[in-house]
């Protein structure tokens, strides 16, 4: 059971790194967009982020608590879906809680 919490915030922390990486860069290279370019960046992890929960409970039915991770993983892919669809009011929304 350790082994699997430690691979899966391995990873978690592996997505994070990689998602800060190309935010940083899709703000250098399309300073005009960057908020755009980031809602999609962020969007596309999230759904990735959302098949990996649900594949990762497919691998653990049995583990006690395994269903959390099949509903985090399905509230991510809406999330990453709609994000998506509208990535100038998620890029609006970021740039009020940044500011």
């Amino acid at each position: 059971m350790l082994s699997l919490i430690y691979r899966q915030a391995r990873n978690f922390f592996l997505a994070q790194g990689i998602f800060a990486v190309l935010a940083g860069l899709a703000i250098l290279v399309w300073p005009g967009q960057s908020f755009v370019v980031v809602a999609y960046i962020f969007a596309g992890w999230l759904i990735a982020d959302g098949v990996f929960s649900c594949f990762l409970w497919l691998r653990a039915r049995r583990v006690p608590g395994a269903q959390l991770s099949m509903g985090k993983g399905i509230i991510q892919i809406i999330l990453g879906i709609i994000i998506a669809m509208l990535p100038g009011v998620f890029a609006s929304i970021i740039l009020v809680i940044v500011s």
